[in-house]
Order: C-alpha cells, then sequence, then structure tokens
C-alpha cells in the first residue's frame, strides 16, 4: 500500500497545461503527490476541444506543439488540424492514467489562501447540477490557459435585436448552416484567416469580412505532408524525431534574433519582401486594404492559411468600415450603410487581461486585483505572485513567446515549479511565495527590456493592454534566453514559511561544495606543480 500523500495540489484546467502538470507531477513524485484535475468542459483538451472551426489548427509545427517527453511519430503533416491535436493529447491522458484524477464538468469557483493552515480552500461546482463542494490543496496550478474567454467587440448596440444567428469563433455553433447565407465576419486575424477559407468553399456563401486593421500574412509558409519513410525514421531511427524537433526549435529562435528587436534597416527589408509577397496573392483592388501601416511583428503574426488566396473568390468581399450597430436583419456601418446578414460571426478574439477565477491570497486581494493594482497582468518569472502562496500560473504574465509552442514555454515553467514543489512534497517547507520587492524588480527589467523590441512600436494588439504601454504577455527574449531564465529559481527571493531546517541545509550543501570545489583546485595546482619539478 502506497504512503498517504504529503501534498495535495488542484490543477485549474484540463487543456495542455493541466495535463503537462499532471503529467510532470506523476513522473517527478508518483504516488508522493494528490492532485485533481478541474475542467469545466466535458472533455480535456482545453483550447482544441473548445475551438472547432472549420479549418481549425497549429499555426506552429505540431512535433514542437507536441510533449517533449512523449513524441509522435506518426503525425501525417507538420501542422495537424483540431481534431488529431486533441486525440495526441486524450492519448496522453490514457498513458499516464489521469482520468481517475480528472474531474470534467466541474468549475473552480473560488480559492481562499488560509494562512494558519497554509492551505487553499477551494470551491466548486457541477456545472450540470449547479452543486458546490469545498476541497482544498497546498499548491494550485492554473492552467486555464490565454484563451478561454472569447472576446467580443466593445459595440454591440442592438445585437440583441438581430433576428439571425450569430455566435463566436471560439463557441462555433454547428448546428448552424452557412448554405445559402450571408455572413458578416467580424475579424481578419489568426482564427478567421483558418475558417474563412473553408467556408467560402460552399459558392452559396456570400462573405462579408470586417477589419479594423490589417494584418502582415507569411503567405506560401509550407504545410508538408510526412511520407511513411520519414514516419518510419521518426519512430525507428534514434534521435532522428528529437533533432528534428530541435531543427523546429532552432529556426524559430533564429526567427526571433533577427526579427524580434528592433532595427530599422532589417525592419524595411522584410517589410519589402512580406509586402511584395501578400500583393503578388491579393486581388489589386485590395492592395492598399491589406498591407499593415505598423512593424512587421508589432502584432501577431498570421501564417499561410489560404486568407490571402479567398479574396479572389467572387462570393468573398472586404470591409474597413467599422459597425455602428446591429439591427433586425443586419448591419448599420459607421459610414451609415445598411448591409442585410443572416448570420453574424465574432472571429475577435479572446480575453486575456482578465483572471477569470477569484483566487484570494494571503494579503487579501484576488488575483484579478492584483493585476489591476499593477496596471495590468503581472508575475515573477510568468509563474508565481507575491501574495499568493504555493500558486503557480501556466503561460502567466510576460512568459509567452510570439514566435513558438507555448507548450514549450509551459514545459519551461512547470520545470521551474517543480523545484519549488519538491520540498512542500518532502514536508521540508511548508510555502513559498515570492517577495513584492523580487517581483517588482524582475519586471522593470522585463518592461526595460521589452520596450526594445517590435511590441513597443504602436500598434494595438493582445499583447498589451489597451488603456497604457504596458506589454503583459510576451517574454523579451527567445525561447532559448526563456529557458536560461527559468533554470532554477533564485530561493532567496521568496517568503518561505517553516522551510528554516531547510534553507539551512541547502546552505550547508553549499558551503560543502565549494568546499570541495576548492580542497580539488588545491589538490590540482599541489601536485601539478610538484610534477613539474620532479
Amino acid at each position: 500500500m502506497p504512503e498517504k500523500p504529503s501534498a495535495r495540489v488542484v490543477i485549474i484546467g484540463g487543456g495542455l497545461g493541466g495535463l503537462m502538470s499532471a503529467i510532470k507531477l506523476k513522473r517527478k513524485f508518483g504516488h508522493d503527490v494528490d492532485f485533481t484535475i478541474y475542467e469545466k468542459w466535458d472533455d480535456i483538451g482545453g483550447t482544441w476541444k473548445a475551438n472547432t472551426y472549420p479549418g481549425a489548427a497549429s499555426d506552429v509545427e505540431t512535433h514542437w506543439y507536441s510533449l517533449s517527453t512523449d513524441p509522435n511519430p506518426d503525425f501525417p503533416v507538420t501542422h495537424v488540424p483540431q481534431a488529431e491535436i486533441h486525440a495526441y493529447w486524450k492519448s496522453l491522458a490514457r498513458k499516464y492514467d489521469l482520468y481517475p484524477n480528472i474531474h470534467c464538468n466541474t468549475k473552480v469557483l473560488s480559492a481562499d489562501w488560509d494562512e494558519k493552515k497554509q492551505v487553499y480552500a477551494v470551491k466548486v461546482q457541477d456545472v450540470k447540477t449547479k452543486e458546490t463542494r469545498e476541497d482544498y490543496a497546498n499548491i494550485i496550478i492554473s492552467a486555464v490557459g490565454l484563451f478561454s474567454i472569447p472576446r467580443y467587440p466593445e459595440n454591440l448596440k442592438g445585437l440583441d435585436r438581430f433576428k439571425g444567428d450569430h455566435f463566436h469563433s471560439g463557441e462555433w455553433d454547428h448546428n448552424v448552416s452557412l448554405h445559402q447565407k450571408r455572413v458578416a465576419v467580424i475579424g481578419n486575424a489568426c482564427s478567421a484567416a483558418q475558417f474563412l477559407p473553408e467556408i467560402l468553399k460552399d459558392p452559396t456563401t456570400e462573405v462579408m469580412n470586417f477589419c479594423r486593421s490589417p494584418n502582415w500574412v507569411l503567405a506560401g509558409m509550407p504545410h508538408l505532408t510526412f511520407t511513411p519513410l520519414r514516419k518510419w525514421i521518426f519512430r525507428h531511427v534514434p534521435f532522428a524525431l528529437k533533432l528534428y524537433r530541435f531543427s523546429i526549435f532552432l529556426m524559430h529562435d533564429l526567427f526571433y534574433e533577427k526579427y524580434m528587436n528592433v532595427n530599422e534597416e532589417r525592419s524595411k527589408k522584410i517589410v519589402k519582401a512580406v509586402t511584395r509577397r501578400m500583393k503578388k496573392l491579393t486581388p489589386e483592388k485590395y492592395h492598399d486594404l491589406v498591407i499593415p501601416k505598423y512593424t512587421f511583428g508589432c502584432k501577431r503574426i498570421v501564417f499561410g492559411t489560404g486568407y490571402l488566396d479567398s479574396l479572389h473568390k467572387p462570393n468573398m468581399d472586404v470591409t474597413y468600415d467599422g459597425v455602428q450597430e446591429y439591427v433586425e436583419d443586419g448591419i448599420i456601418t459607421e459610414k451609415g450603410e445598411k448591409m442585410n446578414f443572416d448570420v453574424i460571426i465574432f472571429a475577435t478574439g479572446f480575453n486575456t487581461y482578465d483572471y477569470p477565477i477569484p483566487i484570494r491570497g494571503r494579503t487579501g486581494y484576488t488575483v484579478q486585483e492584483y493585476h489591476d493594482q499593477k496596471g495590468g497582468p503581472q508575475s515573477y518569472y510568468g509563474t508565481a505572485l507575491p501574495g499568493f502562496p504555493n500558486f503557480y500560473i501556466l503561460a502567466g504574465p510576460n512568459a509567452s513567446a510570439t514566435h513558438g509552442s507555448v507548450v514549450f514555454s509551459e514545459e519551461v515553467q512547470l520545470g521551474w515549479a517543480m523545484q519549488l514543489i519538491k520540498p512542500i512534497v518532502k514536508g521540508q517547507v511548508s510555502s513559498f511565495e515570492p517577495t513584492e520587492e523580487a517581483t517588482e524588480a524582475h519586471n522593470k527589467i522585463i518592461q526595460l527590456k521589452l520596450q526594445k523590441t517590435i511590441w513597443a512600436t504602436g500598434c494595438t494588439s493582445w499583447y498589451r493592454r489597451p488603456d497604457s504601454k504596458k506589454i503583459y504577455t510576451l517574454f523579451p527574449g527567445s525561447h532559448t534566453a526563456f529557458m536560461w531564465a527559468m533554470r532554477k529559481p533564485v530561493f532567496e527571493d521568496f517568503r518561505i514559511v517553516n522551510g528554516n531546517g531547510w534553507m539551512w541545509r541547502r546552505k550547508l550543501v553549499k558551503i560543502m561544495r565549494l568546499v570541495l570545489a576548492v580542497t580539488n583546485v588545491f589538490i590540482l595546482v599541489f601536485f601539478g606543480r610538484r610534477q613539474l619539478f620532479l
């Protein structure tokens, strides 16, 4: 019989971050940790369970969008569709026997830290029955993700009067047929660029794409099919798949180093090249509309999906005239033009600013209240918050890289967090919490570095808070730099409860290692000199 676990972990969210957290806990601690994943949907998968719009797929190469410990040699293409990504992560849940620890249709309503007991009192609710119950956690891992709350435009005047169907692309209504319908698509970024070419395949579907601003589109990006021979090599040749994954990592990091820091001469060259390519794929009448006026990369780049090619379709049109109001049978634009529609689809992204759950920490304020105090989301190394002991956020403030894999970033975060979780599991420490001083110092450096990047050049994007210049989503460096920064926690930056013995043991081990190193150097030098004289 295994011993009673010494720590209990609650994981909020059964998406990729939640599953990675559970796998990491199982691999590292086995039966020493009791953990539960609470997932509000009826199935795991997070973003890749919820986003089922036509054409949904990873815009990052899927072999790098998978778990480093469990690469899949059988992916058929470089960028697999939503259903296959979802199936891959469900297969990992089965492989690691996570389902007994997963509670679907269960929403975390709140969590409150009890400083005396050194635990969180967690309140959860059954989504179907609405019944609530209490739980507790020594540690909470927040894996709610960046893309869990669909965002709608600020102006929804009259939408309640619209008699047709309307929905967000992140909550696609598959019961609504677009056949022989006139469709308004609000938004033209990554999601719209994927589903528009798909819905336009039906020539009876007439689409008007309402755009706020143009996007840089890296058109013609290769989406390749893997041959049976390539998949056989990935499966049977040692290190072949790992080397392939590393080549993707290296390509993205080199791309960051080359293009993400402000350099006017280099920027002009890439703008010229991308503009030429975009115009080549776009009807001439749209040339003045589709080319952005802002710096390349300031907003998230749209990778080639066929969006520009779709502008040639006779059933597709584009307008940069905004929406004044919605009426029973359509939209009135800001210029006063009336347009009739049967369906309205909002492809307007997600709310990345608001933290959706009232987690209350040691000092009495919630995560969202802490963010608001700081003028936007803020954290210690994108993962921990002052005032919130044993609380770790995946894809937290300034922990994401626009140019690569969120799976990689979250794996790095988890590796860092596990070094803090380990002493708690072993019963050596009750809680870790970064100090306010260390967090402020870290963020000062982060924000100063971000001001030297292309993301600070003035465009409006979800990377920054709309009413300030604070860039709160991105890390100002490559994946390599992020991995180096997160290689180990600086324990001196933490408020540690019931850990004096553990801290003294750490110091003693450091002293012993230093003494050993000095002794080895002395022996080498002393005996080396003796050899010279003999």
